[in-house]
């Protein structure tokens, strides 16, 4: 058996109810998509982004709306996905169809509809379907009125921690994992591949202790509370015993009113404990640091006053008005050149940056918006901050 699970169109998201609730919509989707996976251990879940429900028995259409709408217009939004589910009943009455649905306001449970109900909610649409179709679809229709986002997700890390006997910091990893799986599934497979948008807990069993890649939302620190959400990163991926001298890039997004005093601090933190370079040091190395969205003219006052005293960095380029040098900027830290920073200017420039260092290689990135849009075949771990003075606490 497949079960597919269907969200409603971006567009449709997007029109309605803003940007911020299209991104919510389709993180609540996944969660309730991982869920289904973890439920049914010997199914093959299909996870579409359109209503192709070719060779499915079991279609779940999954919607989410923290609008605070009156029962008038609830009825509406429910109405509108039971007539499509009609008119694929018509098409195949072997077909059985779940509404899983969050209103604001709404009491969770599970409802069915009478051929009387049906036909109350359908109003003047009632008779654009026959008496035996409607009432055969009463005979499986399900409503799911769901419980919210957080309790949601409170319910699928509970689930993890059940199945996989890890305590709750670590559900939350696989959790990211998990979610940036399945996210990666649906983009990676758009039009004609979108047949490949199916996942088994079989297969999320094997990528979470494979994947490179993980991206820490900002639910992760609304569930654990803070500090236990810095405890957890920072004793998962900046505690040991001996620190290997990888090359660490550190991508800050910077806010438009940070401290000057702030952000400088920071630096100076990851400069003290990721960069080593003294003449007993075998492999020496630095952190590169790319403080994204910074004002130009503030990162140049930064530069200046770490010149000042006495800070060595590179930043690629050689001179004022020089074109970037790959080479300046990657140079080997030793006691002779004092390297103990390095600052990326530009996210174009992290391709070939990345290409050219030789040594192994990490990104973490902090955001307080969105991550950036980079893929790269490295560990990559993406952390959710509210605030950048959360980085010393986690590093």
């Amino acid at each position: 058996m497949e079960i597919h699970m269907t969200p409603q169109p971006e567009t449709e998201i997007l029109e309605e109810d803003g940007g911020y609730y299209a991104l919510k919509g389709f993180a609540y989707q996944f969660d309730k998509s991982i869920l289904t996976i973890l439920e049914n251990p010997t199914e093959s879940i299909c996870i579409e982004q359109e209503q192709d429900i070719n060779y499915q028995d079991y279609y779940v259409q999954v919607k989410y709306y923290e609008t605070d709408y009156i029962p008038s217009q609830r009825k509406q939004k429910i109405k509108s996905v039971v007539v499509k589910m009609l008119n694929e009943f018509q098409e195949d009455p072997a077909k059985t169809f779940c509404l899983y649905v969050f209103f604001k306001n709404e009491i969770p449970r599970k409802s069915s509809l009478t051929p009387s109900d049906l036909d109350n909610l359908l109003g003047k649409n009632k008779i654009d379907f026959t008496t035996e179709i409607k009432n055969n679809f009463t005979k499986t229709f399900i409503i799911v009125f769901a419980v919210d986002f957080l309790t949601q997700f409170k319910l699928v890390i509970n689930k993890v921690m059940a199945l996989y006997s890890v305590p709750e910091p670590i559900a939350c990893i696989y959790h990211s994992i998990f979610i940036n799986h399945i996210l990666s599934k649906v983009v990676q497979n758009a039009g004609e591949n979108r047949g490949n948008r199916f996942c088994s807990k079989y297969e999320l069993d094997t990528i979470v202790h494979q994947t490179k890649k993980v991206i820490f939302y900002a639910c992760y620190s609304e569930h654990l509370g803070k500090t236990r959400y810095h405890r957890m990163l920072r004793k998962t991926y900046f505690t040991s015993l001996n620190i290997e001298p990888y090359a660490r890039i550190f991508i800050i997004e910077v806010p438009s009113n940070v401290n000057k005093i702030e952000l400088k601090e920071i630096i100076l933190f990851l400069k003290r404990k990721w960069s080593k370079n003294t003449k007993r040091t075998t492999h020496a190395y630095a952190p590169y640091i790319f403080l994204r969205n910074c004002d130009y003219l503030l990162l140049c006052t930064i530069k200046s006053e770490l010149l000042n005293e006495g800070y060595v960095f590179r930043d690629g380029h050689d001179f004022q008005g020089a074109p970037f040098n790959t080479r300046t900027l990657i140079e080997q830290p030793n006691p002779e050149n004092k390297i103990c920073l390095k600052f990326i200017n530009c996210d174009s420039y992290m391709p070939i940056i990345l290409s050219s260092i030789t040594r192994t290689k990490e990104i973490y990135e902090f955001y307080s918006t969105v991550p950036l849009e980079m893929d790269f075949d490295l560990k990559y771990i993406k952390i959710h901050v509210d605030n950048i003075s959360e980085i010393t606490s986690i590093v």
